[in-house]
């Protein structure tokens, strides 16, 4: 596809010099942003050319005059949502305002649309509270916000201090309760009560209208994924709740990459419903926050987010010492079905 001098190429992963170009242009179209989350070329690489059990992903990248001048993806899930498709689009700085973003989105619907994706969620950053160059481009091709996420971050040594009293108050109100941890392997006698945890995630965390559905997980999807991880060089230390039961109610987990040894990410973290009010989300992040420490030494910085409207989650962020940083805001389209014939 073509036009005022713009080019906008598909490309295999398999292909370096593409794929890098991608890589490059991805990066510095990010000046806005300022969690340091975009992996590094090496984990990039890696992670983009390793398949993934159940996920999809076809990159695109514009040129203008022969030059790398912005760059999309689309993203698919296969097993729970087939209704839907993920689109990133970035451009350059300098080659703004001159059609190459619309260029990427209009490919990237149409392509999204032939794979039988018809519900795009798109996300943009922008500072706290305000607007960004992102959201202006989203709502002029029809994109409206689904959801809202609150990015935040926690120097570890910084607030090492707290955590004697928040383990004292969790000790008190989650009497009953004990807190087990393992690395990158779930051990086989807790696959399928992890397996329960993530099935209720998307039902259970805030999600404003983005209509992404809940997942089912069995010992064979997450078998599989915990090997997609390893593959990519990534590693997890995973937190859970057991009640008194024996029974599994709550999880944090925290993964990070070879690439990126001084930070991670919180993946996800819940306390189902029946078992809230005895502060186990507390004693959960404050846990996974020594593992990290003793387990990944070099890691200095945990990322989070969470919806503005999760009030309980967010309250344990501030107890720990998050500090907001950006807004993620998620953009959801729906498009309309091809023409018959």
């Amino acid at each position: 596809m073509s036009g005022d001098g713009i080019q906008v190429l598909g490309f295999p992963v398999t292909s370096t010099p593409f794929l890098h170009a991608w890589w490059y242009v991805a990066l510095w179209s990010r000046e806005h942003v300022l969690l340091d989350t975009f992996p590094a070329w090496p984990d990039a690489q890696r992670h983009w050319t390793t398949p993934h059990p159940d996920r999809e992903q076809h990159h695109l990248l514009a040129r203008r005059d022969g030059d790398p001048v912005g760059a999309a993806v689309v993203r698919t899930v296969g097993r729970d949502n087939p209704h839907l498709a993920f689109v990133e689009v970035y451009c350059l700085p300098g080659s703004r305002r001159l059609g190459v973003g619309t260029a990427l989105l209009r490919e990237a619907e149409h392509l999204a649309l032939g794979l039988g994706r018809r519900t795009l969620l798109a996300e943009t950053i922008a500072p706290p509270g305000q607007e960004s160059p992102g959201l202006v481009f989203a709502a002029a091709h029809g994109y409206r916000r689904a959801g809202l996420e609150e990015r935040k971050s926690v120097d570890l040594a910084a607030t090492e201090h707290r955590w004697d009293d928040v383990d004292a108050e969790v000790a008190e109100r989650s009497a009953g309760y004990d807190v087990l941890w393992w690395g990158d392997t779930t051990p086989d006698d807790q696959v399928d009560r992890v397996c329960a945890l993530y099935t209720r995630f998307l039902g259970e965390v805030p999600l404003g209208e983005v209509d992404l559905r809940p997942e089912s997980w069995d010992a064979d999807r997450l078998r599989e994924t915990e090997a997609h991880q390893a593959a990519v060089g990534r590693h997890r230390l995973l937190v859970a709740a057991r009640a008194p039961d024996g029974s599994l109610v709550g999880y944090s987990e925290a993964v990070r990459a070879n690439a990126v040894p001084h930070r991670c990410g919180i993946s996800g973290t819940l306390v189902v419903p029946e078992h809230r009010g005895h502060a186990l989300g507390l004693a959960l992040k404050v846990r996974l926050h020594r593992l990290v420490r003793a387990q990944w030494p070099d890691c200095a910085t945990v990322l989070t987010g969470n919806a503005g409207s999760n009030a309980a989650m967010n309250a344990v962020n501030d107890r720990l010492g998050y500090v907001a940083v950006e807004d993620g805001h998620q953009l959801q389209k729906v498009l309309p079905p091809p023409p018959s014939g």
